[in-house]
């Protein structure tokens, strides 16, 4: 029995309890050993928690120390304190005898450090570098090791980067492309990373890839999008607004395949969501009277409604083994 996620070790033990020959006794016990946290996890997910909350509070630590003694160090002091913690921070997740997990959380301090270091940097000598230049600088700085971590949270925390870095170029060196447009390419970015996280792991290095990450991106992504429907509904759009629908479109389809694919919920609830928003709001855009704001909260809770009883049944399909 394959053993690749918790929902689907969960479905494939329900499949074998109803229609094989598995006792009750035998799937409780497979179920309290491959779906259930046991203490051990429970103890795994708190070392982590406190690592992560732990380098947190250093990072916190190191940014507000500048922030506070600013005018009093000089500038040789303010770089070199920075880049020794980037090299420390390197060092620890270059060290071997650590466990693999705790490295890849150094990197991702790293990671940080490294924006921190750059911001540090154009403060003192005033480059004249704008908020574009500094987060593209960041991102290219980042790349290496988001690559070479493979570290789903460094992955997210370098994918936020490319967004930021690509809002600031649109609203700094194109501020005249319609808004609809940049949230449109932005929910496009989070669309290609989720297809090339599918892709590219599974051929480089046969790296599974955890549900929270592809649902992060998802939510970017759809929220993007959801926020470029709704400002061509309030603001309009240019001769490149139909073609930017008809790629959401295709890619709201291709979100729905994949979720149905994986009969993972998550997916259609998210774009029945989606579309509750956009027809609250395309309703609200003809009409912001009180009459009105009473029939969106009625559309609005008769479709949250709708959508729970769809993905129950849907979710009753699946865990009876049919499409």
């Amino acid at each position: 029995m394959q053993m690749n996620g918790r929902h689907q070790r969960r479905r494939q033990i329900h499949l074998l309890a109803t229609h094989g020959d598995m006792s009750l006794s035998a799937a409780l016990h497979l179920l309290k050993r491959f779906v259930y946290p046991g203490p051990a996890t429970w103890t795994n997910f708190l070392r982590y928690v406190l690592l992560a909350t732990g380098l947190g509070f250093l990072l916190a630590g190191i940014i507000f120390f500048f922030a506070y003694n600013w005018t009093g160090l000089h500038r040789f002091a303010k770089l070199g304190i920075i880049g020794g913690c980037l090299i420390i921070s390197v060092l620890i997740s270059l060290n071997g005898s650590l466990l693999l997990r705790v490295r890849r959380w150094f990197l991702l301090a790293a990671t940080i450090l490294t924006g921190t270091l750059l911001g540090v940097y154009g403060q003192i000598y005033q480059t004249g570098a704008d908020a574009f230049d500094f987060f593209l600088a960041w991102s290219v700085f980042s790349f290496g090791w988001a690559i070479a971590a493979r570290f789903p949270l460094l992955w997210l925390g370098f994918i936020a980067l490319l967004n930021i870095t690509l809002l600031t170029w649109l609203i700094q060196r194109h501020p005249e492309l319609n808004s609809l447009n940049a949230l449109f390419l932005s929910g496009t970015l989070n669309g290609l990373t989720i297809w090339i996280s599918l892709k590219w792991p599974a051929r480089i290095s046969n790296a599974s890839i955890p549900d929270w990450y592809l649902n992060a991106l998802g939510i970017a992504a759809v929220g993007f999008q959801t926020l470029a429907i709704l400002n061509g509904i309030y603001n309009g759009g240019d001769v490149w607004s139909p073609l930017c629908y008809a790629l959401i479109a295709l890619q709201w389809f291709l979100f729905t395949r994949y979720g149905l694919l994986r009969r993972s919920i998550f997916w259609p609830a998210l774009l029945g969501l989606a579309m509750i928003i956009l027809i609250a709001g395309a309703l609200l855009k003809i009409s912001n009277e009180a009459s009105m704001f009473l029939v969106v909260s009625l559309i609005v809770a008769a479709g949250a409604a709708g959508l729970v009883a769809g993905i129950a049944l849907l979710q009753k399909k699946w865990e009876n083994g049919t499409r």
